[in-house]
């Protein structure tokens, strides 16, 4: 057993363990603010003194065996990876006297291999109000990210509420109670907002009011859609970070496609902008990608104007040995190289860049099928085959190609069943190895046209593996499953399809060049001769450091501020620009709110209490 405790940072640094269970502890709290001279304390509503647990962004590997990870304070990024083993983390929200919450900066959890991965919240002894989206757990100061956990778990909480919206069944399986209080709230169309800091910036929401001739369309509920700008105004200096469509590299490049991000700042600097851009480490300590293609362990990006960057990722030749492996790249202001004060002031956490690396083609030491999606969201539409939107697909990619033993079958299983219909829905080893390039399987999913209006729903696609392949970590070869959304053609709908799966962009006195985008479609044809009108509503909201006399509403542009449809374009796309206004006024980023939420049931997770 090894435990490591972590007061606060100096520099960005990377951290592996052993091959036993290792503790890592992420903030100390002390009973005097003079117990830890000369470190910065906060002081908290419990009358504790917290550390600030990294001032810098860090990432942590637990390697082998079941690591704990015990988050009390982190104002930068920190990034965890479970690796093997059954893994727990435990992250705890505190209240800062005068300030509401302690505020943290974002927790990256990725639970790994393990069979029993968790993730637990403690609360604080106020009322407690957190959100769980497909990817992040928000509120209470806390913004965690996760992945391939199990069970995520409720403690020592007093009358916490839980908003669920839309947890992936995919990446978490249970919810846990500690306390009988508390309360899970599924899937609601209006969510309150939370204290959570948003990397992305400020929080704006853009509302949909249906107006139809046709009576089913009319009033019709639709989605709203969450704008995040990042701000340029009084002391929020920032760094932008715009990520590509790809996150997924093969170690020998096999993959062909190009991972990249852009970086710029969102104001011309007074001087000069110095960021560092970090290669993560592996778990043999060293660095697996390379960085416009230097084997550094860091490139140094300098602006002095709005000019964005590019930075191209690239594997380095560097083995695998257990599975494919999830990476961080982090960036982080050269406080050195910097002269513009402005950017120093914001202390701000930079939106790291996450990458997935698999096993090259001829790896015979690590193993993997890696899912690669064309979308974060996958859905298909029911209708006929004409219709576009009637069938989605997905690659499974195998590594390597001669994987041993080479007798497993995978299985590709609907539940519930009869929704879709999916081709191949059986894969053997030899015939993945033989009919597919480089081992590249792509599994095509078809929505049956029923003709039952049950609104919309979902399907799982479970990856069942018989004769599992064992890997080097003695745990057995897992794929994950996948969620489709269907979209029901015997109902009425609006579908809102944002680019990237989600909508950002930019303060700036170019701001239409930094415009994001999201479609619109519907799901049904409206009767002959009628319309539908879909006007745009841009909803007034207060953060932290706004008064209540401004016009909150006028933050960001949305074009055209009415989207029209009828008989005959029901089912093409029509595209809603968004930009920023550069408004002068400095944003928080520390309140997030939401918009109407899709009306879907989106997997089936086990919750229990206990006693």
């Amino acid at each position: 057993l090894n435990e490591v405790h972590f007061e606060d940072t100096f520099s960005t640094i990377d951290v592996i363990g052993g091959p036993d269970k290792d503790i890592f502890n992420i903030g100390l709290k002390y009973n005097s603010s003079e117990a830890s001279d000369p470190i910065d304390l906060i002081h908290t509503t419990t009358g504790e003194y917290l550390s600030k647990g990294n001032s810098h962004p860090m990432s942590i590997h637990g390697n082998l065996g079941n690591d704990e990870f015990v988050i009390l304070s982190n104002t930068q990024v920190l990034d965890l990876n479970g690796n093997s083993g059954d893994d727990q983390a435990v992250v705890y929200s505190y209240g800062m006297e005068g300030l509401g919450y302690v505020v943290n900066s974002l927790v990256d959890f990725n639970g790994g291999t393990g069979d029993q991965d968790s993730l637990s919240i403690v609360g604080t002894e106020a009322e407690d109000s957190y959100v769980v989206t497909t990817t992040e757990i928000l509120g209470g100061g806390l913004s965690i990210k996760y992945k391939s956990i199990e069970e995520l778990d409720l403690e020592e909480v007093k009358e916490d509420e839980l908003v669920l919206l839309s947890p992936d069944p995919t990446q978490v399986k249970k919810l846990l109670n500690e306390d009988q209080a508390s309360r899970f709230i599924v899937n609601p169309t209006e969510v309150d907002s939370v204290i959570s800091k948003n990397l992305k910036g400020h929080r704006e929401i853009i509302e949909h009011q249906v107006f139809s001739n046709d009576t089913a369309y009319d009033e019709l509920y639709v989605e709203g859609v969450a704008v995040d700008v990042l701000d340029n105004d009084g002391n929020s200096s920032f760094i932008n970070v715009l990520q590509g469509q790809s996150h997924l590299l093969s170690e020998d490049g096999l993959l062909g496609n190009d991972v990249s991000f852009l970086v710029f700042p969102s104001r011309i600097p007074e001087g000069i902008v110095a960021v560092d851009i970090i290669a993560p480490l592996g778990l043999d300590g060293n660095r697996m990608l390379q960085l416009n293609n230097a084997t550094t362990a860091a490139i140094t990006l300098t602006f002095d104007s709005l000019q964005p960057q590019q930075v191209l990722v690239q594997p380095l030749n560097h083995s695998l040995t257990v599975t494919q492996c999830d990476l961080m790249i982090k960036t982080v202001l050269n406080m050195a190289g910097t002269t513009d004060e402005g950017f120093k002031r914001t202390h701000q956490s930079i939106l790291p860049i996450d990458i997935t690396l698999i096993p090259g083609v001829n790896n015979m030491e690590a193993k993997s099928i890696t899912i690669m999606k064309p979308a974060e969201t996958l859905f298909v539409v029911e209708g006929p085959n004409n219709d576009t939107e009637a069938t989605t697909s997905y690659d499974l990619i195998l590594r390597p190609c001669l994987i041993q033993p080479a007798s497993f079958t995978l299985h590709v299983e609907a539940d519930p069943d009869q929704e879709v219909i999916i081709s191949p829905n059986e894969v053997s080893h030899e015939s993945w190895v033989l009919d597919y390039d480089e081992c590249r399987l792509s599994v095509s999913i078809t929505a049956n046209l029923d003709q039952i209006p049950e609104g919309n729903h979902y399907v799982t696609l479970r990856h069942r593996l018989e004769n599992a392949p064992i890997l080097s970590d003695d745990t057995m070869l897992a794929v994950p499953d996948v969620v489709i959304r269907i979209y029901d053609n015997d109902r009425p709908g609006v579908i809102v399809k944002e680019t990237q799966g989600s909508t950002s962009t930019t303060e700036s006195l170019y701001a239409s060049l930094f415009a994001d985008t999201y479609s619109m479609r519907l799901t049904k044809q409206p009767n002959e001769g009628t319309f539908v009108e879909i006007s745009l509503q841009l909803v007034p909201i207060l953060t932290a450091s706004n008064s209540s006399d401004l016009d909150l509403a006028n933050q960001i542009v949305a074009t055209p501020d009415v989207v029209n449809f009828d008989s005959e374009n029901w089912n093409l796309w029509q595209e809603v620009f968004v930009y920023a206004i550069d408004d002068g006024v400095e944003e928080g980023v520390n309140v997030l709110s939401f918009p109407s939420q899709p009306k879907f049931d989106e997997g089936r997770l086990l919750s229990e209490g206990k006693e």
